[in-house]
């Protein structure tokens, strides 16, 4: 009998699960809480996976391991929150305010955060893998450090090299996180579940018999009704294929014939048969056979291909989710529906950080597959070897170290649905020339196989590279540049469009200070102003990352243009350059801090002059235009022009 598929918290500590268990109550669906030893959680995982186990969450080295170990099983690793984060490394600064740190990357990026608000310096070490923990301890002890932030591991191994250990402890928010996005992913998974064994449970109520086959005439799958009219004692499959032999069904599939109501007589009994070709994007892929023994009826899909929603392959985001009302960004929502509709390629261009992976999901969910998976894969995270192989997977045997059983590419993952690659101009150019057979053919071979296995896959690709340039300077294949780039949304960055920042830092505000666990703030309207007047080199995730720090600093309060000014200031404005990513740069506690701060003090200024300068010019000197297009009163861009008027009589 089939298990019914729940939610699994395996920890290595009592503390942990202890926790879980506190906050399961959160979701509506089950959890079983294992406590187990790093080093055994392999044996358990595999237990409660075929128990049911869907969704697995964890923390530290045995998600790591159960990650590496089960990479088709959804496997989430509870969060540390910003407030986590200040709350340890509080305690580690009471033993030295220079902090070791060996952790996840997650982990790491929220103490990287709040570590310049609490007045420590980081010296960190990035934890892939459980092996790489004690290599990490050793490695702060050789650089000097007298306390380490760590998970449980790390804590242990510090003590034994004499430094002072801090666990990162996860709080219940960080928790209940967790387990609402394992919540959310065990519903789709059921729901999956569900619709593949309904049309199972369909295909064998029919009372006629139904029988899939390849191109080749092979046989795939047949229903109940099929495998009780050919048992005759021998094999079922035997008996089939011989029944279609016989009959002349397997050459009229291997010619792509379409029978409607055909009669054949077969062991002086008459079947009413007919053939329905299969074909996907204009790729023939074999056919349906219905077989009747009384009258003729309406024929029926023969396959669904399943289990990719069981892998956690689905979009976060719609369209409704895209935050501005701009006329730019209507424009491109409303470009985005269009193209949704169609089956072809869509190409983003955009830089860093203007929402290119929202529209990708927003066009996914929109589109005719949104009941299908949604695949990203970002093409710098890869080696090319690697790469090629998630693409378009192996087959056992394939090189030295494949799996038994080969592995599935991520093109046969998002059949039926949508396959997106970020950062499309980084792929080599080897794998350029398979990917673009696979979108031309609509097949893809594995490595080390000789069969092609069709698809049926929409492309969304995404760059902030110059792909025409590419192509020019020969790094990217032209064929391929014009066989993605067939439908086009190009995102502006955030300073083409600073009207819409009041309400993005509006939709931050919604949400952030709830993750962190402080009161929400108001933003005063001379803030706000400033806020507009930025570039943001970094675009709209830049923006969050202002709003999340103005968030802590603010506690609740409102936040002043004194807080936006010392928020910015940690980023470089590049004037002239602001393109470029913002860097961030730390306090310094040296004297020469202060001319630091006043050169950048000037140069942000002179990177607000010059945007209201430059939309001035573009509206032929029209303040009420200008003023709008910058999302500011008119009183503030009139107070603006006089500051810069009497700095340039200076």
């Amino acid at each position: 009998m089939p298990k019914h598929p729940f939610i699994c918290a395996i920890v290595s500590d009592n503390s942990a699960a202890e926790q879980i268990e506190l906050c399961q109550h959160s979701i509506s669906s089950p959890v079983r809480i294992i406590t187990t030893e790093s080093s055994k959680c392999i044996v358990a995982t595999k237990r409660v996976i075929e128990e049911g186990a869907a969704v697995i969450v964890s923390r530290g080295s045995v998600w790591s391991t159960i990650k590496k170990a089960f990479p088709l099983v959804p496997t989430l690793q509870t969060p540390i929150t910003c407030c986590d984060a200040i709350e340890f490394l509080t305690k580690a600064k009471q033993y030295d305010t220079n902090i070791g740190v060996v952790s996840f990357p997650s982990h790491i990026a929220k103490m990287v955060t709040v570590a310049p608000h609490l007045g420590v310096s980081l010296t960190v070490h990035q934890v892939n893998n459980p092996d790489d923990i004690e290599k990490g301890c050793y490695e702060m002890r050789d650089k000097g450090m007298k306390v380490l932030v760590g998970g449980g591991h790390a804590v242990q191994w510090a003590q034994k090299l004499g430094l002072h250990g801090v666990l990162h402890t996860v709080s219940a928010d960080g928790v209940i996180q967790v387990l609402n996005e394992a919540d959310r992913i065990l519903n789709a998974i059921i729901s999956e579940r569900s619709k593949d064994a309904r049309v199972r449970t369909m295909l064998n109520a029919l009372k006629d018999g139904a029988i899939s086959l390849n191109e080749q005439g092979k046989i795939l799958e047949y229903n109940l009704p099929a495998q009780k009219m050919f048992a005759n004692g021998e094999s079922t499959m035997k008996s089939i294929r011989t029944f279609l032999q016989d009959t002349g069904i397997i050459e009229a599939v291997q010619q792509q014939l379409t029978w409607s109501g055909e009669s054949k007589k077969y062991e002086k009994k008459q079947y009413l048969c007919n053939i329905i070709p299969a074909y996907s994007n204009d790729i023939y892929c074999g056919a349906s056979v219905i077989i009747q023994d009384a009258s003729h009826i309406q024929s029926l899909e023969h396959k669904m291909r399943r289990e990719l929603h069981a892998k956690g392959h689905v979009a976060r985001y719609t369209l409704k989710d895209v935050v501005g009302h701009s006329a730019e960004m209507r424009s491109l929502v409303e470009h985005a529906e269009l193209y949704a509709n169609s089956p072809s390629s869509i190409f983003i261009y955009g830089e860093s950080g203007t929402g290119k992976e929202i529209f990708a999901q927003g066009i996914h969910m929109a589109s005719p597959f949104r009941n299908g998976p949604f695949v990203g894969i970002n093409c710098t995270a890869l080696p090319e070897s690697l790469l090629e192989s998630e693409l378009f997977g192996y087959a056992e045997g394939a090189f030295t170290g494949a799996k038994k059983g080969g592995k599935v590419g991520l093109f046969e993952m998002a059949h039926n649905g949508t396959l997106f690659l970020d950062e499309i101009g980084e792929i080599p150019t080897s794998v350029q020339a398979k990917l673009l057979r696979v979108l031309e053919e609509k097949i893809v071979m594995r490595i080390g196989q000789e069969r092609y296995i069709p698809i049926n896959v929409r492309i969304v690709c995404a760059t902030n590279k110059d792909l025409a340039e590419l192509v020019r300077c020969g790094k990217f294949r032209e064929d391929l540049f014009y066989r993605l780039n067939v439908l086009r949304l190009n995102l502006p960055p955030l300073r083409k469009h600073p009207e819409d920042i009041e309400e993005l830092a509006d939709s931050f505000l919604s949400w952030l200070p709830q993750s962190l666990s402080l009161p929400r703030p108001q933003i005063s309207p001379e803030a706000l102003a400033v806020l507009k007047l930025y570039h943001f080199p970094g675009n709209i995730r830049e923006l969050r990352n202002v709003i999340e720090r103005l968030v802590v600093i603010a506690k609740g309060r409102e936040i002043r243009e004194s807080d936006i000014s010392r928020v910015l200031l940690m980023n470089e404005a590049p004037c002239g350059n602001s393109h470029k990513k913002a860097v961030t740069v730390p306090p310094s506690p040296s004297a020469p801090a202060d001319a630091n701060r006043r050169t950048k003090q000037s140069m942000l200024r002179a990177q607000i002059n010059s945007t209201i300068l430059q939309v001035l010019e573009e509206t032929q000197g029209n303040k009420a235009e200008t003023a709008r297009r910058l999302g500011i009163s008119p009183a503030t861009l009139w107070r603006k022009l006089k500051e810069i008027a009497a700095q340039e009589k200076k």
